[in-house]
């Protein structure tokens, strides 16, 4: 009698644990499928500026002058794919907020600038500075829609 108890019991613990590790890899693949599928939906607040954008940046103290940059918004992100300073590609890296709000670093050679501002559904503008091996600039930007 012991011994079928035990058996008993044995067979059971073998079941919970079978139903326990079947339960835990049906919530790994759950938790799995609902990340995939967060990580694919595109971020929404960023989506309505993404787009070609044509920017011009103006000195208003230095010698910077004007400067033309081509600029995509690809989910909120923001990229240079076009434009020149002192004969060095402009390389742009930043981020649109949900409300449009804008904060960015630009690279050409050796000169670095950085911008804030806001963009909308059609226009952005705003404020930079920037620095190089012959001083420094700040200026005003503004962007449309390409």
């Amino acid at each position: 009698m012991i011994s079928q108890t035990a058996s008993t019991k044995t067979k059971t613990a073998s079941r919970k644990t079978v139903t326990n590790k079947t339960a835990t890899r049906l919530s790994v693949a759950a938790l799995a499928a609902a990340s995939l599928a967060l990580l694919a939906v595109p971020s929404a607040h960023a989506s309505r500026f993404d787009g070609k954008w044509d920017m011009l940046l103006q000195t208003t103290t230095g010698h910077c002058g004007k400067i033309k940059i081509d600029v995509a918004v690809t989910g909120g992100e923001i990229s240079a794919t076009g434009g020149r300073f002192v004969f060095h590609k402009i390389h742009l890296g930043g981020h649109v907020g949900p409300a449009g709000n804008v904060k960015i670093k630009g690279i050409a050679g050796p000169r670095t600038a950085w911008g804030t501002g806001r963009f909308g559904r059609q226009q952005a503008q705003g404020k930079w500075h920037g620095v190089g091996p012959s001083g420094k600039c700040n200026g005003v930007w503004v962007a449309a829609r390409a």
